[in-house]
């Protein structure tokens, strides 16, 4: 275990840690724009340089809140993983569950989602973590299936929901279309098994 690895598990384990992480959520469900650093350091009873210490800025502080949720989905998901017969119908399951949380929660997950996309240097380490834990999810759901060039497809998948992600935080996409452009590419990359096939295991 690297020495950072060390140091993110002891700030996790901090209740003061805890408890800014917390409040970061429930501020998030008001809007971006809603959050205000001083009014999370007067609920979390920290000064503002005690919450620098934690994260250098709005949206760092809001990408490790993300990164808690998503880590905490991603335990979920390992102990109910998706169900269907093949890998394709399993990760088009997935992701119904992420655009279907963007209409759901469509303040929080924007508000979130600002937040990742931002150029701030602290993010950046909290953004690799969230693709990891994108790539388990998509690991989860292709199961023991054969796929060839498997690691190749995930990382493919990885890219685009990334970039379909983008486009709706920006207003390209609605959820229905980011929906359509991510299953058509589940599709390309997974197809579902054909009855010969099938036969001839």
């Amino acid at each position: 275990m690297t020495l950072d690895e060390v140091q993110a598990i002891d700030r996790r384990n901090d209740q003061r840690y805890q408890r800014l992480m917390a409040i970061t959520r429930r501020a998030a469900h008001n809007g971006y724009d809603a959050i205000s650093m001083r009014e999370i350091a007067a609920a979390s009873s920290m000064s503002m340089t005690t919450i620098y210490q934690y994260c250098s800025s709005k949206d760092h502080l809001i990408a490790e809140a993300h990164l808690e949720w998503m880590e905490n989905f991603r335990n979920e998901m390992l102990k109910h993983p998706p169900r269907g017969r093949c890998a394709a119908t399993r990760v088009s399951t997935y992701i119904d569950q992420i655009t279907s949380a963007w209409e759901t929660h469509e303040s929080l997950t924007m508000t979130l989602q600002r937040a990742i996309y931002s150029m701030d240097p602290g993010v950046r380490d909290v953004r690799a973590s969230l693709a990891r834990a994108y790539s388990d999810f998509m690991h989860l759901a292709i199961g023991g299936e054969q796929v060839n060039d498997r690691d190749s497809v995930v990382e493919i998948l990885g890219h685009v929901i990334d970039s379909v992600t983008h486009g709706w935080v920006t207003g390209r996409f609605t959820a229905k279309q980011a929906s359509a452009v991510l299953k058509r590419t589940v599709r390309t990359l997974l197809p579902k098994p054909t009855a010969a096939s099938s036969s001839r295991r």
